[in-house]
């Protein structure tokens, strides 16, 4: 019997418009919450997670991958999930406006250490994580897994998992580009981390699992390089 989950508070915050969607974010509070303290933040990056808002959180899930939300918590973290959708700028400039206008979204909000968050994503997560990285100066850290630092390779690679090669995945898949490298190389450059990995300014945690036929380990390798 979980007797905690009753427990669990959440907030639904809004912070912006797509033509398909209204954004909004979802913000779990830490366990034993005291309006009269500041919390560190974690904030978790995949595509589109406020519609998750009614899920109920095991103890004992991995739900996102990489960690366990009911475990930071208890830890005194508040969990962030917002929105994030790929429009015509490309998948990671996109992301990194949408991650932006989500925690102007909570600037006011006077519980929240500003200078203590930090960004985690797997796999699709772990790219936007990768480029987030190269291109902000508001995390204090941050943990990637899984996630493509070289697109352009990616896109040339073949998808053991899928049998299929890659490039369909970038142009109407889940990247989302909507065009090929060769009739947009400079949307493809713009959004591919590895050619701004000099300007990380923070700690992050790479991680990759040597068996994975669908982002190669060794990109991660090739980011920490």
């Amino acid at each position: 019997l979980d007797k905690t989950a009753a427990f669990l508070r959440k907030d639904i915050v809004p912070f912006g418009k797509s033509p398909e969607v209204d954004l909004k974010g979802i913000l779990y509070y830490p366990n034993n919450f005291d309006a009269n303290k500041k919390y560190p933040m974690i904030v978790h990056v995949y595509q589109r997670q406020s519609y998750a808002s009614n899920r109920y959180l095991s103890p004992l899930d991995n739900f996102p991958v990489g960690f366990n939300i009911r475990t930071m918590l208890a830890k005194g973290y508040f969990v962030y999930l917002p929105d994030v959708i790929t429009d015509s700028t490309g998948v990671g400039c996109s992301a990194l406006n949408n991650i932006n206008q989500s925690l102007d979204a909570l600037a006011s909000h006077k519980n929240i250490d500003g200078k203590k968050i930090g960004l985690i994503g797997h796999s699709f997560g772990g790219y936007i994580t990768n480029f987030v990285a190269t291109h902000s100066d508001r995390f204090a850290t941050y943990i990637s897994g899984a996630g493509a630092s070289d697109i352009i390779r990616t896109y040339f690679s073949y998808n053991y998992t899928s049998n299929n090669p890659f490039y369909w995945q970038f142009e109407s898949g889940q990247y989302k580009m909507g065009v090929s490298y060769g009739d947009n190389k400079a949307l493809y450059y713009n959004n591919n981390p590895i050619y701004n990995v000099d300007k990380v300014k923070a700690p992050i945690l790479l991680w990759a699992g040597m068996q994975d036929k669908r982002i190669d380990w060794d990109q991660v390798m090739s980011f920490y390089i």
